[in-house]
């Protein structure tokens, strides 16, 4: 097997080193205290165009959205992206440089809602949140410069089962059909007792514990088995959005992102699976100490331009 990366191994003993609790092991508030973004690993992003941080409408509040624009407009897609951090943690301004190396390497308008947060709002509100960002890009396509018929969803961790999610709801009742779902390290089962779930369960930045307590805050028992907070759960998968998933080896949620790209597959969606043995679960996200970043979101930008042309 290939060994983890020297990089992100240091990574690993850095934050060890620090003591900080992990989730399931102090309050929420200051586990999100903790979480503040790490500019060393993540980089201090890229140039680009046009910003805007704005509100729509939604469901049950209003939901603040990034919209950012690539210093190259070269298309006239988009990409509705669904930030990761277990639907507690975590904001779009973590994920800026992420933001903005997308928008750059796609050259299409990236749009991140910065949806509600459990367990303050527990399933299904951080849903109904991106599912409405998406409905209210179809709705604003003239005004964001873009062809309805070319969006797309993307997310990691969480942000990866909520982009599942909205595929498979979209797939009933969307205004467009989506033209492709990104799906990294997707947490689309709410079951960790795999290979993966113990094998890398402590050591590795997300833990096996971690994932426990996060789909405990985010979900009530009665919702455990319901397809939209756990798109496993499905009956089928047929007829959702092409799909790119991207797993990681040292990664807690590694058998669950290829198990879900198997259902996929096996449901007859056009399913495309990349899996990255030297790298753990947060590597989208370390463009300040590794090279691996920009790899991953090259396979992305790749995908999807091949999708939406």
């Amino acid at each position: 097997m290939t060994a983890l990366r020297p990089e992100i191994q240091e990574l690993l003993r850095k934050k060890a080193e620090l003591g900080l609790p992990g989730p399931g092991d102090a309050p929420v508030d200051e586990l999100r205290r903790n979480g503040l973004p790490d500019i060393q690993a993540t980089g201090p992003g890229e140039e680009v165009g046009l910003v805007q941080d704005i509100f729509i409408p939604g469901p049950t509040a209003y939901i603040p959205v990034r919209i950012v624009n690539p210093l190259v407009k070269t298309n006239s897609s988009a990409m509705v992206f669904f930030h990761g951090g277990g639907w507690v943690l975590s904001s779009v301004d973590h994920y800026n440089p992420v933001l903005q190396s997308l928008a750059n390497k796609t050259g299409a308008v990236v749009i991140a809602p910065n949806y509600q947060k459990a367990p303050e709002h527990k399933f299904p509100i951080p849903f109904d949140d991106c599912y409405a960002t998406l409905e209210w890009v179809f709705s604003h396509a003239d005004e964001l410069g873009i062809d309805p018929r070319k969006v797309g969803v993307a997310g990691d961790s969480a942000g990866g089962n909520l982009s599942a999610a909205v595929a498979l709801k979209n797939r009933d009742e969307g205004s467009y059909p989506l033209s492709y779902q990104i799906l990294v390290y997707p947490c689309c089962d709410d079951q960790f007792d795999t290979e993966s779930g113990n094998k890398y369960a402590e050591g590795f930045g997300l833990t096996k514990r971690g994932m426990e307590y996060f789909v405990s805050e985010y979900v009530t028992q009665a919702n455990r088995h319901n397809p939209l907070a756990f798109p496993i759960h499905a009956k089928t998968l047929a007829g959702v959005a092409p799909a790119l998933v991207i797993t990681s080896e040292y990664d807690v949620l590694r058998d669950v992102g290829t198990h879900y790209a198997v259902k996929l597959r096996e449901d007859g969606v056009s399913v495309q699976h990349i899996h990255y043995e030297d790298a753990h679960h947060g590597a989208l996200m370390i463009a300040g100490i590794s090279d691996i970043t920009d790899a991953m979101h090259l396979e992305i930008a790749a995908k999807i331009k091949l999708l939406t042309k």
